[in-house]
C-alpha cells in the first residue's frame, strides 16, 4: 500500500504518545543514516505518531520504539499533524522535510527537524507549514496556475502529458485519480525519466510553502474547473510513451 493509492486516511484517533523518549546526541544524529537493519524477535506495542513539539534547526528531538504500527494508523496520525506520508524502500536519508520517520526493521519512530534523517526502509510523515487560511483559488493563482495550466482568455485547467500519450486515456486517468493522489503531486512535485533517458521536471514541490489544508483546497478547486488535456513538446525527437 502506498499513500498515492489511498483515497482518504482512515478515521482513527491517534493514541497518546509514549513519554519514555530518548534525546539524540550528535553521535546519534550522525549515526541514523548507517543504522543496522536487524529485526528484533518481539515488537513492542504501538503508541502511534507523537505530537509535534517546538524544535530548533537540524535536531533529532526524540526517538521511541513503536512495534506494530500500521500504515493506516501512521497515515491517520500524520494527517492530524497536517503532513503527508512518504515511503522509503531501502536504507537511505531521503525523506523530504522535518517530521517523523518510522523504521520498519527496528520499529524506531524518530522525530526530527531536518530532511534526510530516515534510516532503514520505512515511512516518513513530512510536516507542512501551518494553515494560513488561503482559499484554493488563491493558492492556484499565486502558484503559476493561471499561467502554467491555462491558455489566454480561458478558465480551463490544462493537464499536460508527454508526447505520444493517448489524450482520452490521460483524461480518464486524471478524472479517476483520488484527491490524495493529486494532493501528493502538489506536495512533492512531478519528476521522471523518459524511456530514452531524458529527465523531466514538470512541477515543483509545494510542501514547504503551503499547508496540507491549503493543498487540499487547491486540488478541490482544480477538480471543479473545465479540463483540457494537451501533449507538451520540446525541441528534438519525441518518442511515444511506452
Amino acid at each position: 500500500m502506498t499513500p498515492n493509492d489511498t483515497s482518504s486516511a482512515p478515521n482513527a484517533s491517534p493514541g497518546q504518545p509514549s513519554r519514555k523518549l530518548l534525546l539524540a546526541a550528535v553521535a546519534g544524529l550522525m549515526g541514523l543514516g548507517s543504522a543496522g537493519c536487524g529485526q528484533p524477535d518481539e515488537p513492542p506495542p504501538s503508541q502511534g505518531v507523537p505530537d509535534p513539539e517546538p524544535q530548533g534547526p537540524h535536531v533529532v528531538s526524540r526517538s521511541t520504539v513503536e512495534g506494530g504500527l500500521t500504515f493506516e494508523r501512521f497515515s491517520a496520525d500524520c494527517e492530524q499533524r497536517g503532513g503527508f506520508v512518504q515511503t522509503h524502500a531501502v536504507c537511505s536519508g531521503n525523506n523530504s522535510c522535518k517530521g517523523v520517520s518510522y523504521n520498519r526493521f527496528d520499529y524506531s519512530l524518530t522525530e526530527h527537524t531536518c530532511k534526510a534523517i530516515n534510516s532503514c526502509g520505512g515511512m516518513s510523515c513530512v510536516e507542512l507549514p501551518a494553515d494560513s487560511g488561503k482559499t484554493g483559488e488563491t493558492v492556484y493563482k499565486n502558484s503559476c496556475g493561471p499561467v502554467c495550466h491555462s491558455h489566454t482568455n480561458t478558465t480551463a485547467f490544462v493537464y499536460y502529458v508527454a508526447p505520444g500519450t493517448h489524450l482520452d486515456t490521460a483524461r480518464q486517468q486524471f478524472l479517476s485519480r483520488s484527491r490524495l493522489y493529486q494532493q501528493s503531486i502538489v506536495a512533492f512535485g512531478i519528476h521522471g525519466v523518459s524511456a530514452d533517458g531524458v529527465l523531466s521536471a514538470n512541477m515543483p514541490a509545494f510542501h514547504e510553502k503551503y499547508s496540507r489544508k491549503e493543498i487540499e483546497r487547491v486540488v478541490d478547486y482544480v477538480r471543479q474547473l473545465e479540463l483540457e488535456v494537451e501533449a507538451y513538446e520540446v525541441m528534438g525527437p519525441a518518442a511515444p510513451v511506452p
